[in-house]
């Protein structure tokens, strides 16, 4: 467990650029561009329309704080919490899909693979702390980051609201940021577990291409799916090509984004949401609706396929040279 321990520390190390400084400097951009857009808007309000400014954010305040729609609202904020922290999350989600590329391919490029082997390490526990890292490490990440990122946007918007002579506190609300959070947190098992076919594959190839893994891995899946849309083959099945390129080119290339998941869970059972109010998009997002994902035969052959690629990456990854 010792051993398994500083192996990950070995990955925060070695790509410290990805799994720390990226999302801090995504989100002093999005923070800082969030600033910029509300000072320039500030600047823009003249004195007389300062006062009817004030009086429509208060307005909206107390609309807030309206009983009535305290439904609504509570998922409103809690959708606008998940939006503020989405850019932080796609930004790992790059993170994640270029660590795994680079994650065997990088040692056998600077032939620093000699020197792990030479250590009482098995391939298995070198490549499974790369899979934990890429499956829990990276998202967990851009979860800490989404919500601080989402916090301090929430902030500034506050300040903004007060120079205006209103009042931000119903934006604070309590319930709909810790749903929002706890959602995030809650959901990590799914996104590993969704994410093990991108994650296989992009070791697989970084494991046994010896030039640009990138391009193999990209290529192999699209060029497939156009073989497949030219020479009719999924009509011998019964299904289009449109098929093959979202449950095969769309599986091995896509699960490193979030929600990637819930796609696919509403092409299984579109009926599964009802109406497009924000308590209802919010449900359909909840803990109980997302772990609803594993009664779809999609998530349990990923993950059956996603470790037999892993597999094949170990392997690969013992009988490898320097080169």
């Amino acid at each position: 467990m010792n051993t398994f321990k500083w192996l990950l520390k070995r990955e925060y190390w070695e790509h410290r650029g990805g799994l720390f400084w990226a999302p801090v400097i995504t989100s002093a951009i999005f923070v800082f561009f969030t600033i910029v857009a509300l000072t320039l808007a500030a600047f823009g309000i003249n004195q007389a329309d300062e006062v009817e400014i004030g009086l429509n954010l208060s307005e909206g305040i107390a609309q807030l704080a309206d009983p009535a729609n305290r439904a609504d609202v509570t998922a409103g904020l809690e959708l606008i919490f998940y939006m503020l922290g989405n850019p932080i999350m796609g930004v790992m989600a790059f993170v994640g899909f270029f660590y795994c590329l680079g994650s065997l391919y990088d040692e056998r490029k600077d032939r620093s693979i000699l020197f792990w082997k030479s250590l009482p390490i098995s391939d298995r526990e070198t490549v499974g702390s790369k899979v934990f890292t890429a499956a829990l490490i990276v998202p967990a990440i851009g979860v800490v980051g989404a919500t601080v990122t989402a916090l301090l946007i929430m902030v500034v918007l506050s300040l903004f609201i007060l120079m205006h002579g209103a009042n931000p506190i119903y934006l604070w609300d309590v319930g709909a940021i810790s749903r929002a959070i706890f959602n995030m947190v809650a959901s990590l098992p799914i996104y590993a577990l969704w994410a093990l076919p991108t994650i296989g594959w992009l070791m697989l190839c970084s494991a046994w291409f010896r030039r640009v893994p990138f391009i193999w891995a990209v290529l192999i899946p699209i060029l497939s799916g156009v073989l497949v849309w030219m020479v009719g083959l999924m009509e011998l099945f019964g299904k289009g090509a449109d098929w093959f390129w979202g449950q095969v080119v769309g599986r091995v290339l896509s699960g490193t984004l979030p929600g990637m998941d819930i796609v696919y869970r509403l092409a299984h059972d579109p009926v599964q949401i009802q109406g497009d109010g924000p308590r209802e998009i919010a449900q359909y997002i909840s803990v109980g609706a997302n772990y609803t994902v594993f009664a779809i035969p999609q998530m349990w052959i990923g993950i059956a396929l996603g470790a037999l690629m892993i597999y094949a990456a170990i392997r690969l990854r013992g009988n490898s040279d320097e080169g």
